[in-house]
């Protein structure tokens, strides 16, 4: 559910959050994220409703489906699927007449505590993890020297800006944002796949954008993909990883069978495991030919008093056909666009609620979205020097979303901070100070 509204007005003030509990203490099962309060009694019952309507529609599908399965002989596939889309549709609907009874809360999330730093320990730990996957994909041959362990394919790298709404919220004007309402700012684009090593565009894979903005002379940096993350926390998504260096360098099914072996060796529940495997599996199923006709979510930021996430959306000039046999045809379509003219795309700010189900980084959740500008990519020449120079500047730029934003989420964000460094200084990546990137953005 997505709510907009006149978001100029004052932020009412949700009540004041518990004392963080002691390091160490569980947090309670039902809670939206460590040292927060509890869901509130609307969002409880809508919860119930949603179990008890997917409850429901398996017994009842899951009956049709034994029935139509005796009939034609397979009984157990019958009731298998009939279970599956009855819990499906049962929970929909579910929650749809949840929503009649406790409309979802339309106040912004104001009040957040994150959790207590990370160990140096498990920085280090985490560290190691980023290293061993880049080792393990340029031992392989997969990349030419070290490289990114994910988002190594830059599909398209090169210069735009951010334009600012002029009445961009009131909100929003924290931090580095304070005082961009209205300007235009020089903004480095890097659009990419999501895996490890260079594979065609037509692979099923994650497609990913980051940009780098000159606000003031500090970098500004967004980091989305066309998905929001499968994984809980920056240490799920590193064990991930390891599972993924197997599948990308041994195939599909020695994947499958390091992550049996991980399930068993209690790194993964088997819930997990299967819930991890069925979001990749449709989030890297094919996109759009065009990586502007994408919408991007990044990870949760704080901005001001808010929590959320910032959004890019299609909004004009991304309208070439794709060659899709050609390998590198992601690159092509957008150049031959850049060529006729500018290729826009629409910023938001999805501000989470007071329902926001915010310990899930993999939910989207219930949001107030709130206007903050375009994302412009600016017209040029497909084949110049001066394009070639961008892209190679971009190619080797290091991004890292806590380059000017306070990065939010239900376990610590800081692992994640600490992964990105590691993996740009394992390559050799151009920081903020480099000549090259000073030079960009002249």
């Amino acid at each position: 559910m997505i709510i907009s509204g006149n978001h100029n007005t004052p932020l009412p003030r949700q009540a004041p959050t518990p004392p963080q509990a002691e390091a160490g203490a569980p947090a309670p099962a039902d809670s939206f994220f460590p040292g927060t309060p509890e869901p509130s009694a609307a969002v409880k019952c809508r919860q119930a409703i949603s179990r008890l309507g997917a409850g429901v529609g398996a017994g009842a599908l899951g009956a049709t489906g034994l029935a139509l399965g005796l009939s034609a002989g397979c009984p157990l596939l019958g009731a298998a699927a009939g279970v599956a889309l009855g819990a499906l549709a049962g929970k929909n609907l579910g929650a749809r007449f949840a929503e009649r009874i406790h409309p979802q809360s339309t106040i912004p999330l104001t009040e957040w505590q994150d959790p207590a730093a990370t160990t140096p320990e498990k920085a280090a730990e985490l560290k190691a993890g980023i290293t061993d996957l880049q080792n393990v994909l340029h031992n392989a041959g997969k990349t030419v020297g070290l490289d990114r362990g994910f988002h190594q394919k830059q599909t398209w790298g090169g210069k735009g800006h951010m334009q600012f709404d002029p009445d961009m919220p009131e909100a929003l004007r924290a931090g580095l944002l304070q005082n961009v309402a209205g300007e235009s700012v020089p903004t480095a684009i890097r659009f990419s796949n999501g895996q490890g090593c260079p594979l065609s565009d037509a692979r099923p894979d994650v497609r990913g954008m980051a940009i780098k903005m000159d606000i003031d002379g500090q970098p500004a940096d967004l980091l989305a993909t066309n998905h929001i993350t499968f994984a809980h926390d920056a240490e799920q998504f590193m064990k991930f990883a390891k599972i993924s260096g197997v599948m990308q360098t041994k195939g599909p099914l020695a994947a499958l069978g390091e992550l049996g072996k991980r399930v068993l060796q209690g790194e993964f529940h088997a819930g997990e495991a299967l819930r991890i495997a069925g979001n990749i599996g449709k989030d890297t199923l094919p996109h759009n030919a065009h990586v502007a006709q994408e919408s991007y979510w990044t990870q949760a930021v704080h901005v001001g008093d808010l929590v959320g996430r910032f959004v890019f959306t299609p909004e004009s000039g991304a309208a070439s056909e794709a060659n899709r046999k050609d390998p590198d045809f992601l690159r092509h379509t957008l150049e031959h666009d850049l060529e006729a003219g500018d290729v826009r795309m629409r910023v938001a700010f999805e501000a989470f609620t007071e329902d926001s189900p915010a310990r899930s980084a993999h939910a989207h959740g219930e949001h107030v979205t709130m206007p903050v500008g375009h994302l412009v990519l600016d017209q040029r020449a497909a084949d110049s020097e001066q394009r070639r120079s961008e892209e190679a500047a971009v190619s080797h730029m290091a991004f890292n979303p806590s380059n000017g934003f306070k990065m939010a989420g239900p376990f610590n964000e800081s692992n994640r901070t600490e992964i990105y460094k590691q993996s740009a200084a394992n390559r050799g990546a151009l920081n903020w100070e480099a000549p090259e990137v000073q030079k960009f953005f002249e």
